[in-house]
């Protein structure tokens, strides 16, 4: 799923660029989620304590704030952001672009420049992102692999479960899913678990802790090695 921002203080820009999004994904909700904000205040206060974005679609002048500055906060967060600014203030394209904007677009909105422009960022995101690429009900699905917690087998399915606690369910064996994951971040901790070894906080012999307070099952049969993943990691991060 990508995750898309609007921020404009004019609600009905809001509303028109989230119908503009909606259209590119013919509205399939298992492919984004919006999230609009009519100030920047409440944007950057999202990024700092609910998760990072994929793609931000920002007004230059937003009420008495400034979407630059606004973007600039965000850049100390994340750096990989998508940012396109939706402005009439085509004066300081020169600031969006030194905040690391992809592309900014002309008020009003011209209806091909938006498709074309938001096909450049899915597709740009994908390709700089681990992605992976999943069938559903014969829909495409993408999952940002960074934000995977842990991968569970339960009777015939697997389950996805996202950092942010949201899960996504597929007919699919847990072994196919494992040949598609970097395994440098990933590890089986157990024949029903696979686990995102950046996620890890704790382990002890029976469970691990991810850092969004969920726990996971270690089975004496993969314990030696996951805990010899782990250190690789840690070592290789440390370094």
């Amino acid at each position: 799923m990508i995750k898309i921002a609007i921020c404009d203080d004019e609600k009905f820009m809001v509303d028109d660029v989230s119908i503009r999004v909606m259209d590119y994904f013919d509205d399939d909700c298992e492919k984004f989620k919006i999230f609009e904000f009519t100030n920047c205040l409440n944007l950057v206060n999202f990024y700092k304590h609910a998760g990072m974005l994929d793609i931000i679609f920002m007004d230059i002048e937003v009420g008495d704030d400034n979407g630059v500055r606004a973007i600039s906060k965000i850049r100390e967060i994340d750096n990989n952001v998508i940012v396109i600014f939706v402005t009439s203030h085509n004066s300081f394209v020169s600031d969006a672009f030194c905040v690391g904007a992809f592309q900014y677009i002309s008020k009003p909105i011209d209806d091909q420049i938006f498709k074309h422009e938001i096909h450049r960022a899915v597709t740009s995101f994908i390709s700089n992102r681990k992605i992976l690429r999943v069938e559903k009900q014969r829909n495409n699905v993408f999952i940002d692999v960074n934000n995977i917690a842990y991968i569970e087998s339960l009777n015939k399915a697997v389950l996805i479960h996202m950092h942010d606690n949201t899960t996504v369910e597929l007919v699919k064996q847990l072994s196919e899913i494992y040949e598609e994951l970097d395994q440098l971040h990933f590890c089986r901790s157990h024949r029903c678990y696979i686990v995102n070894l950046t996620k890890v906080f704790s382990m002890n012999s029976n469970e691990i802790l991810l850092d969004n307070g969920n726990t996971v099952l270690v089975s004496r049969k993969y314990k030696d090695e996951f805990k010899s993943q782990l250190n690789n990691y840690i070592n290789k991060v440390e370094i």
